[in-house]
């Protein structure tokens, strides 16, 4: 019953693609992954690692809600939509298994992009995908903080669909960290995402004590403790950016 249950709701999610401002290629070629996508899930175990094409990238995913999620938010909802901005370099922290990063490759294809990613399972399908570009693009299999370090990768069994936690002492795995502030003040990037659950606060608090905040022209940050929303907003706004929201994410720019 509760697979029949996934039918209508499959239906209707397929359907709404050809509501969204895209080009109709884009419809055709998303319709046809996003339909991919929930077949196999219907037909195939959970969180297991399958192959799905997607424009002209055959790219490894797991079979997942959350990477459905992830292809709405990013090429339907296009969240990481940039302002009309210059951005010959990229920064992607919390690049998970590459959507993102394959995103704005797709947005600005001469630009020079950085991701990283801490999860070594999200980390190994970020290298294939991002592989399929021939692109610019350099990965690091590192988080991004507020200090040079090291962390715990804790869930060391969870899929790379499943939010990584991370931890200063543990038993998990050790993740090297790199301080975004010292990478900002020599990089020269112009944009920078940050999907760092929950780091995002003590790393945005540094840039912002090291002045380095003014040095890039576009912010991406999905905030994970929404009461402190307005205080960035606000922080931001006191250093003359504007900001929009889309879905989860919040665009700062110059």
């Amino acid at each position: 019953m509760r697979k029949l249950l996934y039918i209508p709701r499959a239906i209707f999610d397929i359907l709404r693609i050809w509501f969204f401002d895209i080009s109709l290629q884009e419809k055709s070629s998303f319709t046809y992954t996003l339909f991919l996508l929930k077949w196999n899930k219907w037909v195939k175990p959970q969180n297991i690692v399958i192959t799905v094409p997607f424009k002209k990238y055959r790219l490894k995913v797991y079979n997942s809600e959350i990477t459905q999620f992830l292809f709405k938010e990013i090429f339907l909802h296009q969240v990481y939509r940039l302002p009309l901005i210059s951005a010959d370099k990229i920064l992607d922290a919390g690049a998970n298994i590459g959507l993102a990063t394959i995103y704005f490759h797709k947005e600005k294809p001469q630009a020079k992009i950085v991701a990283y990613e801490p999860a070594q399972s999200a980390f190994d399908l970020l290298k294939v995908n991002v592989s399929f570009t021939n692109a610019d693009i350099e990965i690091c299999n590192k988080a991004v903080s507020d200090f040079n370090g090291d962390v715990f990768e804790e869930l060391v069994d969870k899929p790379a669909a499943v939010n990584q936690k991370f931890s200063l002492s543990g038993s998990g795995v050790r993740i090297g960290c790199e301080r975004l502030s010292e990478k900002l003040e020599t990089g020269n990037y112009d944009v920078v995402k940050l999907d760092v659950e929950g780091a995002e606060e003590n790393i945005l608090k540094d840039c912002f004590e090291s002045n380095v905040i003014q040095k890039v022209n576009c912010w991406f940050i999905e905030f994970h403790n929404k009461s402190s929303v307005a205080y960035w907003i606000k922080m931001f706004e006191i250093n003359k950016f504007h900001y929009r929201k889309k879905q989860n994410v919040y665009c700062f720019w110059k």
